[in-house]
C-alpha cells in the first residue's frame, strides 16, 4: 500500500478548497500545511475536502513510483463530466515533464481512458467523442 510520506502537493495550493473556514487555491496553500512537515491538523482534519480527497497515485498501482506528486509535480485525480469518467492531470508549479506526459497519454490511449491535462497551465483533453463533446461544454467561451 502506497503512502503520502512527505508528499503534501494536494495541500500546497494547486487545488481549490476550504478547510475550517480557511480557503486554499492555486497560489495559496492550505492554512494548515507546513512546508516540509505536512498537515498540522491531520488527526482532526475534516472529511471534506481532506479525507475525501483521492490521490490516484496512492490508489492506482498502474502509475509508476516516479509519478508520485512530490517527484513528478503532477496531481492525478479521477473526475466525471456528464457520465464520462476521466483522469485529470494538474501541474504543480512547473511545466509537466514531456516524458511523464507521454507516458500518461500512452497509458490512456492503450486503456481507452479519457484524460484532461495541463501543459504550462493550458487545458488539453483526449478521449472518446462523447467525452470530448461533454468536456468542451464545460469550457468558458
Amino acid at each position: 500500500m502506497r503512502e503520502c510520506g512527505n508528499c503534501h502537493k494536494c495541500c500546497d495550493g494547486w487545488l481549490k478548497g476550504n478547510v475550517n473556514g480557511k480557503s486554499f487555491y492555486p497560489g495559496k496553500p492550505c492554512h494548515f500545511v507546513l512546508s516540509g512537515k505536512g498537515c498540522t491538523i491531520y488527526e482532526n482534519r475534516p472529511d471534506n475536502p481532506c479525507k475525501s480527497y483521492v490521490c490516484e497515485w496512492l490508489v492506482n498501482d498502474d502509475f509508476p513510483e516516479w509519478f508520485k506528486p512530490e517527484l513528478s509535480n503532477v496531481l492525478i485525480n479521477k473526475r466525471n463530466v456528464s457520465g464520462h469518467n476521466f483522469y485529470c492531470l494538474k501541474e504543480c508549479g512547473i511545466k509537466i515533464d514531456s516524458a511523464a506526459l507521454n507516458w500518461f497519454i500512452q497509458y490512456a490511449l492503450t486503456n481507452n481512458y479519457n484524460i484532461v491535462y495541463e501543459v504550462d497551465g493550458g487545458k488539453n483533453f483526449i478521449g472518446c467523442p462523447e467525452f470530448v463533446e461533454a468536456y468542451r461544454k464545460t469550457l468558458p467561451e
